[in-house]
């Protein structure tokens, strides 16, 4: 068995075990420029329009609907296997990285930005991407560069709002990037349970149906956390992150990705969860969900501080937290 095919193979597992603790609700819009192939639903997702009988794509098709109820055990079980998964994959990682092809040296490369936003940001990204799917604009390679250069403006524009993050960049070949893509969004995909609104290749479907149960807010959860995930494929490459829990990272990749042309975009999946207001995220969720998100050094974000009271954060010359009006102490 290969290293890679073992890495995959121990991947599936560990998504499997998060199934039980997937989100609800989630979102998606993309398109590719593949000569002869689709984006993310020719492996079985929701663009088929049946939207009301579970349209997460294939992966999410084998979930159960009552994940994050299960007994200790089982949550014990998970925790474990994602525990040692990861430290497995990391030290798998460690000792192939002198064989893995560089980006500069393939013809194209993978890329993915995964950013873990607080409350503060919440709803209006949410809104912001669920508008911009709703424009359909997947279809045409520069549908698809404008699509990019929305998503990097909606996520700088929440800025003050990271908390965690994660970057990875990859070459790969021609004939591998179609179904590495694919695996990527996928996976991405699978995180969730119900996909409310799916934007692809210039087609759009959303949830007809409501669901069975309706979906109520835990006091726990507070106001809730939204995850995006920022999947491309293009013909130039990325400079690797050396230290992905710094802001700065974060931002010189976005800003990166901003200059993309539409010759330079070959595919673009963005994914968002949750995407129903009263499906919310507490960060403890969002840290079991999306275990490989790495929290972003909070002094790294200038001029932001968090309210001793509500735990928003605003920015530092502000005599008072923005969110609940409290008085910014000299310890702040």
């Amino acid at each position: 068995m290969s290293r890679k095919f073992f890495l995959r193979w121990l991947l599936g597992i560990f998504l499997a075990c998060l199934a039980a603790q997937a989100q609800d609700t989630g979102g998606s819009m993309g398109g590719s420029g593949f000569s002869g192939g689709s984006s993310s639903s020719s492996s079985g997702g929701s663009s088929s329009g049946d939207s009301s009988s579970g349209s997460s794509g294939s992966s999410s098709g084998s979930y159960s609907s009552g994940g994050g109820s299960g007994d200790s055990s089982g949550l014990g079980l998970v925790l474990f296997v994602v525990v040692g998964g990861l430290m497995f994959v990391s030290w798998l990682k460690s000792q192939g990285k002198s064989s893995e092809a560089s980006p500069a040296a393939s013809s194209m490369v993978l890329s993915s930005l995964v950013l873990g936003i607080d409350w503060n940001a919440r709803r209006e990204l949410q809104a912001a991407l669920a508008e911009l799917a709703a424009r359909k604009l997947g279809g045409t390679a520069e549908g698809r560069a404008e699509m990019l250069r929305e998503v990097v403006l909606a996520l700088q524009r929440a800025e003050r709002s990271w908390l965690y993050a994660a970057q990875e960049s990859e070459g790969v070949s021609a004939t591998a990037a179609e179904p590495r893509f694919l695996e990527a969004c996928n996976r991405a995909r699978s995180r969730f349970r119900r996909e409310l609104i799916r934007s692809e290749d210039g087609g759009l479907v959303t949830e007809a149906a409501p669901p069975a149960a309706p979906i109520v807010p835990r006091p726990e959860e507070g106001a809730g956390t939204v995850v995006v995930s920022l999947i491309l494929v293009t013909w130039r490459s990325f400079a690797s992150a050396s230290t992905p829990d710094l802001a700065a990272e974060i931002r010189a990749g976005l800003a990166d990705r901003a200059t993309l042309t539409s010759g330079e975009v070959v595919a673009i999946e963005v994914v968002w969860s949750p995407a129903a207001e009263e499906d919310r995220m507490s960060t403890a969720e969002l840290e079991v969900n999306y275990p490989e998100l790495l929290k972003l050094d909070p002094k790294s974000i200038a001029g932001r501080i968090f309210c001793a009271h509500c735990g928003g954060a605003f920015a530092q010359e502000l005599l008072s937290c923005p969110h609940c009006g409290a008085a910014v102490g000299r310890e702040e």
